[in-house]
């Protein structure tokens, strides 16, 4: 019997990312290259975050990704604030209210 079990392979099965990684990483790429729309780089910026965040926290595979899904995240929010920054301050030097 014990040479039956040595020469049996041990079955290996797939290490995958988990969901919350996924979405995280995913919703973090959508903020970023959709930056310069408000009402899709927030919400997708902030659930990234979220999701990450709990990800990360959490003792799941995939971290990675959820790192991933933080960054973009994080940079689009940051792109969108300071591009409104920059183009408030271009009204205001061109005398157009806003």
């Amino acid at each position: 019997m014990d040479e039956m079990n040595q020469n049996q392979m041990p079955s290996k099965q797939p290490q995958g990312g988990s969901g919350l990684s996924v979405a995280s990483m995913v919703l973090g790429i959508i903020s970023l290259v959709l930056f310069c729309i408000a009402w899709i780089c927030f919400p997708c910026g902030i659930v990234s975050i979220i999701l990450g965040g709990v990800s990360i926290s959490g003792k799941k595979p995939g971290k990675g990704m959820a790192v991933a899904g933080l960054v973009c995240s994080i940079i689009a929010i940051a792109l969108y604030i300071i591009f409104t920054i920059i183009g408030l301050s271009m009204l205001d030097e061109l005398g157009i209210a806003y």
